[in-house]
């Protein structure tokens, strides 16, 4: 229990005649020194209360009134004979008797003695008293202040509680104690949408605060941690009745204002503005000197580091929710904070987070490395077919030379079969026959070759006989293996 519920007990149980000894048994030891000199102060006043002051008797009041009088005259019979006899003496005493007047600072410190002695107690009994039940009275209001919401007639109060906190504050914590407070504020907002959500009948509620403008975005106005629209509704049931905010001057990010805002049933959190006045601007910094000095104000909404959080950079694959979910803080709150728009945020954002927010391990990035590709090994080139006709009786057979061929590469001969890129004809004239080799160049079809190749006639009339050298066919088997080509010739029929 507090001091104040102990003493009104106390007080309760001295008016029905216990004593202060009695009463200060049943409470702790704590409190009987400050509840024994209390209870003194009453019980003193009650005594003051209970006695009478006799009246001064009309008697007693005549008879000193003669002796004044008879006193005098005698006092002035005196001064008449001395003076007749000294004048100079009478004149003296007549000066002593005026430098006897008591002076002010007599008179202060008389009254003073006066109401000293001989019982101080019970003179400053109702003062004591007076000061108690001030004491009493600010205690209560105090206490009722804190606890009120916006809409109470007592809210007013704890805002210049508010403002008083600000006004005292160190320079180096101004900016802590504006969060903290405007952090009470929204909760204290949230408490009075809360019930008046619980209370459909419920009107709305009215208030006036402080705050610090923030920044804006294209439906709401940012002062402190609540969010206010640009106008309201004067009939909450009728959305028609739309009225834009008014204000005195333009809002820019740091100027304190005192906002006039009422609190619908509806969303928590959202508040409609009807009216703003700006108390204090924003402190301009000092510009450097320049010849043509250009200031720059900053426009829309402005980032501002709440107290307790800290920067975080988006990875990637990382959403807004994902976010929300770790760090148990709404999309919209940090949205609001950080001043982002609808729609997805790009990995490697910046933003502000709550700095109790769990920290996702990073994803392994694979390593590409390089693979060595087969190199292609060319085969040195194959020496071509040689063919040796067999020629008749009579006839002189010349061996051709051995040439090396190119590539060959097999190609399709419709109806025919694959004829390599060599051909050898062997052509006797006379009586000699001479193989010719014949290259068809790469990438030109290969006509198909005759079955058989026939030498022109020739008539050898070494005697009496006639030779007929027989007819050679040559046709070399392609192979297309690594570039080379092996020719197999063909027999001769004579």
């Amino acid at each position: 229990m507090e001091i104040e519920e102990y003493f009104a007990q106390a007080v309760d149980r001295l008016l029905t005649g216990e004593s202060i000894d009695d009463i200060l048994v049943s409470y702790p030891p704590s409190v009987r020194g400050e509840l024994r000199s209390l209870l003194v102060v009453v019980e003193a006043a009650e005594r003051m209360a209970t006695v009478t002051v006799p009246a001064p008797a009309s008697l007693n009041r005549v008879s000193a009134r003669l002796l004044f009088a008879q006193r005098a005259a005698e006092l002035r019979g005196d001064l008449v004979a001395v003076s007749a006899a000294a004048p100079t003496a009478a004149l003296r005493s007549t000066s002593t008797a005026t430098s006897d007047k008591p002076t002010l600072w007599q008179r202060l410190r008389d009254g003073w003695d006066a109401i000293r002695p001989p019982a101080p107690l019970l003179r400053l009994a109702p003062l004591t008293s007076v000061l108690i039940i001030a004491f009493l009275l600010t205690f209560t209001v105090v206490v009722s202040a804190q606890e009120s919401l916006p809409g109470d007639q007592i809210y007013g109060l704890k805002e210049w509680m508010f403002n008083q906190r600000l006004a005292t504050a160190p320079p180096e914590l101004l900016a802590t104690e504006r969060d903290i407070i405007a952090k009470e504020q929204v909760d204290d907002v949230g408490k009075t949408a809360a019930e008046l959500n619980s209370r459909p009948e419920a009107s709305a509620a009215e208030a006036v605060g402080t705050f610090q403008y923030r920044g804006e975005d294209a439906d709401f106005l940012y002062f402190g941690d609540l969010l206010v629209t640009k106008g309201y509704r004067t009939d909450v049931n009728d959305p028609d009745s739309w009225t834009p905010m008014s204000g005195n001057g333009e809002l820019q990010p740091g100027v304190i204002v005192m906002l006039r805002y009422q609190i619908v049933p509806g969303p928590m959190g959202v508040v409609e503005g009807i009216s703003y006045r700006i108390m204090q601007e924003p402190p301009q910094p000092t510009p450097e000197p320049t010849p043509m000095p250009t200031p720059v104000r900053s426009v829309g909404c402005q980032r501002i580091q709440p107290r307790g959080w800290t920067a975080y950079s988006i990875g990637t694959n990382e959403t807004l929710r994902d976010i929300s979910a770790r760090s148990k803080v709404s999309s919209v709150e940090l949205r609001r904070v950080n001043c982002l728009t609808d729609g997805p945020v790009s990995a490697g954002t910046t933003i502000f987070v709550p700095a109790r927010i769990a920290v996702p391990p990073r994803p392994l990035q694979p390593v590409i490395s390089a693979t060595p590709m087969p190199t292609a090994t060319s085969l040195p080139p194959t020496a071509g077919p040689t063919i040796t006709p067999t020629s008749s009786a009579g006839s002189i057979a010349t061996e051709p030379a051995s040439t090396e061929l190119p590539e060959a590469t097999a190609t399709e001969i419709s109806g025919e079969t694959p004829a390599p890129k060599g051909t050898a004809t062997a052509t006797p004239t006379g009586a000699s026959a001479t193989a010719t080799d014949e290259a068809t160049p790469r990438g030109t079809e290969t006509p198909a070759a005759p079955e058989s190749a026939t030498p022109a006639d020739g008539t050898d009339t070494p005697g009496t006989g006639t030779a007929t050298p027989a007819q050679s066919t040559g046709t070399p088997a392609a192979s297309p293996t690594a570039g080379a080509e092996t020719g197999t010739p063909a027999t001769e029929t004579p």
